[in-house]
């Protein structure tokens, strides 16, 4: 109700598409359940992306300024946590290669991949998926997942 509040709001005051949709959604999760985990932090960041993100967070550490004194520390203790666990989230996506990956193209050969411009398609997607957590690094999950893949394109990508 809030979000939808502010995003009229906004529209009346002349605010531009792009900043009203950022407010809106800031307002819409500023009480949202951040879980101090790589895995939730990673959701939130295929969500909302890093800039914005970081300013939820912000946004947090603003809000907890305003409430009982009593609760803050301990607030803005966990807010500088979830800062320093999307700064690992980032830099360990960074860093993520397909040499990572708990499959190989062997392995995507031996489901019926061929050797070729398909087959690194297929393990960037793989790693891809992997670093938006979409898909486990475990060599079932990726082999299922390649499976898919291969089944869709008829072809061994």
């Amino acid at each position: 109700m809030s979000a939808e509040l502010t995003d009229g709001i906004l529209g009346r005051l002349g605010f531009e598409d792009d900043t009203r949709m950022k407010i809106t959604e800031l307002v819409k999760y500023h009480d949202a359940v951040l879980r101090e985990n790589h895995k939730n932090m990673k959701t939130w960041l295929n969500r909302l992306g890093e800039e914005q993100l970081r300013r939820l967070l912000e946004v947090r550490r603003c809000d907890i300024t305003g409430q009982n004194p009593y609760y803050m520390p301990e607030r803005i203790a966990k807010v500088e946590r979830l800062s320093v666990m999307l700064d690992e989230v980032i830099e360990q996506a960074a860093s993520f290669k397909i040499e990572d990956l708990a499959v190989t193209g062997s392995d995507l050969m031996g489901i019926g991949f061929l050797p070729g411009r398909r087959l690194g398609e297929a393990l960037k997607g793989l790693a891809e998926q992997v670093r938006d957590c979409a898909v486990p690094n475990e060599k079932e999950a990726l082999l299922t997942e390649a499976g898919i893949l291969l089944a869709g394109d008829g072809e061994g990508l």
